[in-house]
């Protein structure tokens, strides 16, 4: 017989639930609270398993002090690919009342005792071919079911009998391709909550049998499914489920979404877009939707304009894209609170007026560029509102770039702009300012008189650059031609092109899928293609060297170099790249070209801009200017 208990157990087990009373009845309960412990230890080592539950996780029984049964709120059973024998869960049944069972790795060949009370089952890389017929039937009151493994092809029998089950979890899996998978979850009338996590779902059309059945879900999950875009007809479909509260599309491939959301529920209280691709978004819902949450952090926006053309939120999160600009709308019109940490934003007057009729804006983590002007406005509108901004939720401060520097914002010392110094004195800047042009007129006319052959000389050499210029303009009809691996794919579109060809250097790229021309075989379309450029940038990384078309591409343009055809090759090390591999005359080529390592380099966009040179298009602007003088 077990020895019983000391006062300071007792007193320790008190403290788990509300504190009980040291009486007669309470002592001979924490005693039975010790057996309780001894049999799930018998239950661990008989089944060889590994699990969570302690004191810590037992419930006392609402009965509890009109019986001796105990109920176990939660057992993690980790069976590493291990069948747990028979007679471990014959010690589980005759001992407790699971509420919830968490099982990783077992085979489910055992059989359970009817288990009433168990609301939560998550069953994880587990072998669900096997699962006996009447499992379910043991547990009629599950709540939630979490199923997740690659190798089931088909859901479990029996699952249609959980009448009261409210939400489901399937991870991992390709179940939606199978011809029963629609018409058994139809089946759970009950169902509000739906997770089909890690599936491939490449567009919201292939649940729409779902949408369309008479589920009424209140939460949708689709994560990490691939999807590439949102249409408007991807909304409509979801214009049925009219107590629908969130919509979860995080940590997709989603790279376009459209303007008109009108057709959303209007229940709809948490849309949630983060870990996308998104350049740019704009939300036109019905006037009635009032969502607390939109979630469009961790994509790639760079200037936010009207948010929320109709509708409200009480709270939008852009944290940690790459916005530098917010000017030019009324945000507290129907925005709350606006999360704009983690980005790279400039603080104007116009961008204060914008977001000054907000209840809260967060600025943490964003690094400001502490020149006299715009500290200034920062500073005036951080001590006028500084009930309003915060910085990461109100446990970080603003600083100043760089970050090494940790200088914040408010302890910047400078003297007020001169633009505001003007303002106060308006006549005495006015004669500052023509004085400076003509003592800058007098100046000139001095150099013209003393120095007329150095200005001669300096005109010739003007006039042979712009002769140049107008020949580049003629010659290229692409600033760079790249090369690279279609493994490298996704980092070349969506982060090098966006770049190069966005403001402001405004680079023409020739990219083999956009710009080649169709039906010309795909060898004379390269060599025509590297004439016609400027550049020939290599995106280099092994999978490159693996390519014979890749390497191809790297002779021919050794080739064009000798011939004198243009600038050397400039050469990108997306990752490195192992030399033992490459040839002699690669690895030659790789040392004698102009070569910029790792993107995450400090100043790596600045050195590619500067091996570039100006775009054509500034050469041209800059022909038509001067053409016009």
């Amino acid at each position: 017989m077990e020895a019983p208990l000391s006062f300071e157990q007792k007193s320790t087990f008190a403290q788990f639930g509300k504190t009980l009373p040291m009486s007669e009845e309470v002592i001979d309960l924490l005693n039975d609270f010790q057996r309780c412990e001894m049999a799930l230890s018998s239950f661990v080592n008989t089944a060889g398993v590994t699990t969570t539950a302690d004191s810590s996780d037992l419930l006392l029984h609402p009965k509890i002090l009109r019986s001796a049964d105990w109920r176990i709120s939660l057992l993690k059973a980790e069976c590493r690919d291990s069948a747990i024998p028979s007679s471990a869960w014959n010690i589980l049944d005759k001992k407790f009342d699971l509420i919830q069972l968490i099982l990783q790795g077992c085979h489910l060949n055992f059989h359970l005792e009817k288990q009433p009370y168990l609301q939560n089952l998550e069953i994880t890389s587990c072998n669900l071919q096997n699962i006996p017929t009447d499992f379910f039937d043991r547990m009629p009151n599950i709540l939630s079911l979490s199923l997740s493994s690659k190798n089931f092809t088909s859901l479990p029998q029996g699952i249609s009998r959980l009448k009261n089950l409210q939400q489901l979890q399937l991870f991992g899996n390709n179940l939606i391709s199978t011809p029963s998978f629609f018409s058994i979850l139809s089946s759970f009338t009950n169902i509000q909550i739906l997770h089909l996590s890690k599936t491939l779902i490449t567009s919201l059309f292939l649940v729409d049998p779902l949408l369309n059945s008479s589920l009424q879900l209140t939460g949708l999950h689709l994560t990490e499914c691939q999807l590439p875009s949102i249409q408007e007809e991807d909304i409509k479909l979801l214009s049925k489920q009219t107590k629908l509260e969130i919509l979860d599309l995080s940590k997709n491939k989603i790279d376009y979404i459209p303007v008109n959301w009108s057709d959303l529920p209007a229940s709809i209280k948490i849309l949630n877009l983060s870990s996308n691709f998104l350049t740019s978004v704009q939300f036109m819902f019905s006037s009635d939707v009032k969502l607390k949450v939109i979630d469009i952090s961790k994509n790639k926006l760079r200037v936010i304009g009207n948010l929320l053309e109709s509708g409200r939120a009480d709270s939008v999160n852009v944290s940690f894209n790459n916005i530098i600009e917010v000017c030019g709308v009324n945000y507290g019109r129907n925005i709350n609170n606006l999360n704009l940490s983690h980005n790279m934003v400039e603080i104007t007057e116009q961008s204060v007026a914008s977001l000054s009729s907000l209840h809260s804006i967060d600025l943490g983590g964003n690094l400001f560029h502490c020149h006299v002007c715009n500290i200034t406005i920062l500073q005036k509108w951080v001590i006028g509102q500084h009930n309003m901004i915060k910085a990461l939720n109100g446990t970080g401060d603003l600083f100043c770039f760089p970050k090494h520097s940790n200088l914040r914002v408010a302890d910047v010392k400078q003297e007020e702009c001169k633009n505001i110094l003007y303002s106060r004195n308006p006549e005495w800047a006015r004669v500052f300012q023509v004085s400076l042009v003509l003592s800058l007129i007098f100046l000139m006319a001095v150099l013209l008189r003393g120095y007329k052959f150095e200005t001669c000389y300096l005109m010739r050499l003007w006039q042979n650059r712009t002769n140049k210029t107008r020949r580049i303009s003629q010659t290229y009809e692409y600033d760079a031609f790249i090369c690279y691996s279609n493994a490298d794919r996704e980092w070349v579109i969506y982060e090098l092109m966006e770049k190069l060809e966005g403001a402001p250097h405004n680079y023409r790229i020739c990219d083999h899928e956009r710009d080649f021309i169709l039906g010309s075989f795909i060898s004379q379309n390269i060599v025509q293609s590297m004439h016609r450029s400027r550049h020939i940038l290599f995106v280099l990384s092994e999978t490159f060297f693996n390519s014979q078309w890749c390497l191809w591409e790297l002779e021919m343009a050794r080739h064009r170099e000798f011939e004198g055809g243009g600038s050397s090759p400039i050469l990108i090390q997306l990752t490195p790249v192992d030399q033992l591999h490459l040839s002699d005359n690669t690895e030659i080529l790789l040392d004698s070209c102009k070569s910029l390592h790792s993107p995450n380099e400090p100043f790596f966009w600045e050195k590619l801009v500067n091996m570039l040179g100006k775009s054509l298009a500034n050469f041209c602007e800059r022909t038509d200017s001067e053409t016009r003088v």
